[in-house]
């Protein structure tokens, strides 16, 4: 009770702004979040209840100082406490800002607080993180897709051949917000050793891949590897950098990384909780390299909207159909040594997407207008 009675207090002590609700769980949410979040709080429209698990600033403490700098107020809550005391949290919001509809949210950790906020009829507004997403442009279940939330935010309407899969009612919810994730951080400095390592080489390719994805299956590991054996074989003048989704180590490709590792001294891998190259983020990793191939994902657009050359692998989505499709080693080869032609390409993904700080205006105007129609709860 004493908790609920803070936050009402702190509610009846604001303004009459209606309140939009943000809750934090990690890193990604954060960096695709944070400058929407501050340029909501420059235009002063809303009030912001934001909360952020303890673990963020564990595992990123750069972000603490932005929020600092920021002056965004937010509440830092241990993560078993926003995972299951969530019920707490609620009260004197008017509408919750979700990077996942909680109606179609399918993970397990947050299928309490997702169902509690349906009955509680609580508003919420879901905006598309991911540049490909399950149920969005990637996968598609049987059923036609229908929505809780009162909007969506969606990087652009869905193209017509994808209409079938949602309902009229979800079609009529989507606002097109763009790409949204400018660069957070300013960049980690590397260690000297590794520093000194990279700096030999003649260029630094950085190769994402999501192969654990459902996206893509175990059977695209071996001839990726391959490929990426190749051309680092071939090319010991050149340090090739690869990182998996999120930095995150698993089983399905240790063995082939040791492999890996141990036939190519100039291929190095960026885990985010190991070896020289710890806790660099996605746009850390592209500031040290010189070009980036990436399995179909965010880091193609994190990469494009930083200006360094792009080419996609694996590629099975029309998105990513301009850029230098890299098949295997022989292709790597041309996009590097034509790596500037893949420029022309990337514009056309800009000029798709839009400009990351008109984008967030927009987006704030949305955001602003859906909260100030909305009947107040408390």
């Amino acid at each position: 009770m004493k908790n609920l009675r803070k936050e009402k207090s702190q509610k009846d002590n604001s303004s009459n702004r209606p309140t939009l609700g943000v809750f934090i769980f990690g890193v990604p949410e954060f960096e695709t979040l944070f400058h929407l979040l501050n340029r909501l709080n420059e235009r002063g429209a809303l009030d912001l209840k934001i909360y952020m698990t303890s673990s963020v600033f564990r595992i990123e403490p750069r972000a603490l100082q932005l929020l600092k700098q920021a002056r965004l107020q937010f509440r830092i809550l241990p993560s078993k406490a926003l995972k299951y005391l969530y019920w707490r949290h609620f009260h004197g919001m008017d509408a919750v800002l979700m990077l996942a509809d909680p109606q179609r949210d399918s993970r397990a950790a947050h299928r309490r607080r997702n169902n509690y906020m349906i009955h509680l009829e609580l508003p919420t507004i879901f905006m598309q993180h991911g540049v490909l997403q399950a149920e969005i442009n990637g996968c598609f279940p049987d059923e036609k897709i229908d929505f809780y939330s009162i909007a969506a935010l969606l990087m652009e309407y869905p193209p017509e051949n994808l209409h079938r899969h949602f309902s009229a009612a979800a079609l009529a919810r989507v606002k097109v917000s763009g790409f949204v994730k400018k660069r957070c951080f300013e960049p980690n400095p590397l260690s000297p050793d590794i520093s000194g390592q990279l700096s030999k080489y003649d260029l630094r390719l950085l190769i994402c891949h999501s192969l654990r994805s459902t996206m893509h299956g175990s059977d695209q590991i071996r001839p990726f590897y391959s490929m990426v054996e190749k051309f680092a074989d071939a090319h010991p003048n050149i340090g090739v950098i690869v990182r998996p989704h999120r930095g995150k180590r698993r089983k399905e490709y240790e063995s082939y990384d040791r492999k890996l590792a141990k036939k190519c001294g100039n291929v190095h891998f960026m885990y985010h909780h190991h070896g020289p190259l710890k806790r660099m983020s996605i746009t850390d990793a592209i500031h040290i390299c010189d070009a980036v191939i990436s399995t179909p994902s965010t880091a193609i657009l994190d990469a494009i909207y930083m200006g360094t050359p792009t080419a996609v692998c694996l590629n099975f989505h029309p998105i990513f159909s301009e850029l230098p499709q890299i098949t295997d080693s022989d292709s790597i080869e041309r996009f590097i040594s034509n790596s500037h032609h893949s420029r022309a390409s990337a514009e056309s993904l800009i000029t798709r997407y839009g400009d990351c700080d008109e984008n967030i205006d927009r987006t704030c105007f949305e955001v602003e207008k859906i909260l100030t129609q909305l009947p107040r709860r408390n």
